[in-house]
């Protein structure tokens, strides 16, 4: 079936063929062990719009942010609509309060119960960093679980020379993991 009915408007939508989690634990998000919570923070207390990237870090950094985080924080900067590219104000290239609302969503939700009743037709892959924070038991424990129900639907992978940002970290490394799925969908 490559499509499912919608009861509500008679329309049809895709499922999906093949679904990627990368360096997301699939359960609930207790803490702030990427800094999420406190990035967001910082960046609804800037003015707007940031007078320069230079001024971005120099106002992040003495506040405990890493030069690694704020430049990457600095290529989400656009030129203020009216202004010349290179020279003079800059505003964010997507909403602040969006991606809030996406992350909370992401930590609000469990998704083991989708993970260990997956079938065969839609696969999941899970990435995990090899540098990253490690997961608390109780994410240990449902990854075995959903490891041995579902071995031919659910596989995890771990990302060498990763920290969170794994596309960035080792893209290679990254394309390597997913070309073999890749493939399988192109026969």
């Amino acid at each position: 079936v490559d499509g499912l009915r919608n009861r509500q408007t008679g329309g049809t939508a895709l499922s999906p063929r093949q679904t990627w989690v990368l360096d997301s634990m699939p359960g609930l998000v207790e803490g702030d062990a990427h800094m999420a919570e406190q990035t967001l923070a910082a960046l609804r207390t800037l003015p707007q719009p940031v007078p320069s990237r230079k001024w971005l870090q120099e106002y992040m950094a003495p506040r405990g942010f890493s030069d690694v985080l704020i430049n990457w924080i600095g290529t989400n900067l656009v030129p203020q609509p009216g202004s010349k590219p290179g020279v003079g104000p800059l505003v964010w290239g997507f909403s602040i309060e969006g991606c809030a609302d996406m992350y909370n969503s992401y930590s609000s939700t469990c998704m083991w119960d989708v993970i260990k009743g997956t079938s065969t037709n839609t696969p999941v892959d899970l990435v995990r960093a090899e540098k990253c924070i490690p997961w608390d038991v109780e994410g240990e424990e449902n990854l075995a679980e959903a490891l041995s129900q579902n071995s031919e639907a659910f596989r995890a992978h771990v990302l060498p020379k990763a920290g969170h940002w794994v596309q960035m970290d080792n893209p290679t490394g990254l394309v390597e993991i997913m070309k073999p799925s890749f493939l399988r969908l192109c026969t």
